[in-house]
């Protein structure tokens, strides 16, 4: 009669924690669903940047920066009048 007694405790016990579980996962699904895509893509963008060494980071930057100006002088060579 004790081991039943234990047994269905155990199996409580069990059941509770996986139903727990369960509905932790449904949670967490339902939150990443609810994100907009420009979250998610923020959210990616900052664990690829922590990922990064000072020097990655350093270098991105400056690249974006180079980026930056070749772009504004293509702007403004394709706005200025042509001779």
């Amino acid at each position: 009669m004790a081991l039943r007694e234990w047994w269905t405790r155990v199996t409580q016990l069990f059941g509770t924690q996986s139903h727990r579980e369960q509905d932790q996962r449904r949670e967490a699904h339902a939150q990443r669903a609810a994100r907009s895509p420009a979250e998610e893509i923020s959210q990616r963008e900052d664990r690829r940047l922590a990922g990064m060494s000072a020097d990655d980071r350093e270098w991105e930057q400056a690249s974006l920066g180079r980026d930056r100006d070749k772009q504004t002088r293509t702007r403004d060579e394709q706005g200025s009048p042509s001779s």
